[in-house]
């Protein structure tokens, strides 16, 4: 072992003792929670909905965006919102105060700052309701062999992990992780679906992106494509047996316009773009466009499910698909049943799929659609949030005066 590393993990060690210590002794105060999005802490996803509900309406709780993204915390501090940016002393200090925690992945167990919420109650909101393994389904997995201690830790001792129905909470959630309470309440991202787009709910958003496919939505269809992330790193926008050229040429012969949403996990450059193509930054919000979108493609992600309350056409693209079953993360469910939609293996079925779409042509899946949707969401009413917020504020953890609305 190098000099150079011996030092890096030494101070580790350090900060970990300290904030481990402080963690402990600082009193945690039930009315700050502090919400901590995926990754570095990104402005998107469950926690930015609950976190904008309770500013709106429990302005008498301190409620604080966590994030280690300098560029999120500026975002944040220029639109008004309360934050804290790590490793700053006043991030620190509000952590470990926090009587709540609200998150929505995993990754926050695995970071520095983690035992400073020693004792802070964990509600768990997470990011998706899909097919794919999650959780405790992941032991055996090929390519995740060895982690398998990490997934029984990341994935237990939760307070409360919010689900969107009893299907989900029942087949998925307490068979994937471990919390003390499950509850059906929604998931506080739908509830843009409906509503106005308002200024707060652009924060976090590719506001470039936005403002493109707003104006190509006044001029004909809009088609979202959203793959999700390979564990072997593959890249699904960028293969090969994607012919990107060819759907360029497809969506200008019918005014469409194609939006591209990578994974946050996906690296990409882009380049010059044709005038009909837009792509969100990997890292924003995509929940605002949904409404402005007339179909969807993508493969094994989640974001399919959530599509599912605007009742418009699925199309799924899997030309990996015996290797995603194979090394990947495989189904939970047999995938006829979770994935309502034509099913693509080469770009050329894709591209007749997308023609028919495009076209108006008959949509043989509807029925399938929103047999699925009533499955998945218990509530389809954009009151999820409300719902958390109620089912949360409760008990010890009760406001110390009567909720109010801030205009």
């Amino acid at each position: 072992m190098d000099e150079e590393l011996r030092d890096f993990l030494k101070r580790q060690a350090r900060i970990t003792a300290e904030y481990t210590l402080l963690g402990e002794r600082t009193p945690k105060d039930k009315q700050r929670y502090v919400f901590i999005g995926r990754r570095r802490g990104g402005f998107s996803g469950n926690t930015k909905y609950q976190f904008l509900h309770m500013l709106r309406h429990h302005p008498e709780l301190d409620c604080r965006y966590f994030t280690e993204e300098r560029g999120v915390y500026n975002e944040l501090c220029d639109a008004g919102l309360p934050a804290a940016y790590f490793p700053s002393r006043h991030a620190v200090e509000v952590l470990a105060g926090a009587g709540t925690v609200v998150v929505e992945s995993i990754s926050f167990r695995t970071q520095i700052y983690y035992p400073l919420l020693a004792g802070a109650r964990q509600i768990q909101l997470w990011h998706g309701v899909g097919n794919k393994k999650i959780g405790f389904l992941l032991r055996g997995v090929p390519v995740l062999q060895g982690y398998e201690d990490d997934l029984l830790r990341d994935h237990s001792d939760y307070d409360l992990i919010v689900s969107t129905s009893p299907f989900y909470t029942e087949e998925v959630f307490r068979k994937s992780m471990h919390a003390k309470e499950f509850a059906s309440l929604g998931y506080p991202r739908t509830d843009v679906l409906y509503r106005p787009v308002d200024k707060q709910t652009l924060v976090g958003c590719d506001l470039q992106a936005y403002s493109r496919v707003r104006r190509a939505a006044k001029r004909g269809p809009v088609v979202l494509f959203a793959p999700t992330f390979r564990d072997t790193d593959m890249n699904p926008i960028t293969q090969n047996v994607l012919d990107l050229r060819r759907l360029v040429e497809l969506f200008a012969e019918h005014d469409a316009h194609l939006l591209v949403k990578p994974h946050g996990r996906i690296p990409l450059e882009t380049g010059t773009l044709p005038d009909n193509v837009t792509f969100c930054r990997s890292d924003s919000d995509v929940y605002p466009f949904f409404p402005l979108v007339d179909a969807m493609i993508t493969d094994y992600s989640s974001i399919h499910t959530e599509f599912l309350l605007m009742n418009r056409p699925v199309l799924f693209f899997w030309a990996d698909f015996d290797s995603y079953m194979a090394v990947d993360r495989g189904f939970q469910f047999p995938f006829e049943s979770m994935c309502p939609g034509p099913k693509c293996r080469d770009a050329e079925s894709l591209i007749r799929e997308l023609e028919n779409v495009l076209t108006g042509g008959p949509d043989h899946w509807a029925e399938a659609r929103s047999a699925l949707r009533d499955k998945a969401f218990s509530h389809q009413d954009g009151r999820s949030a409300q719902r958390v917020a109620e089912h949360i504020l409760q008990g010890e953890f009760a406001p110390a005066v009567s909720g109010q609305t801030v205009s």
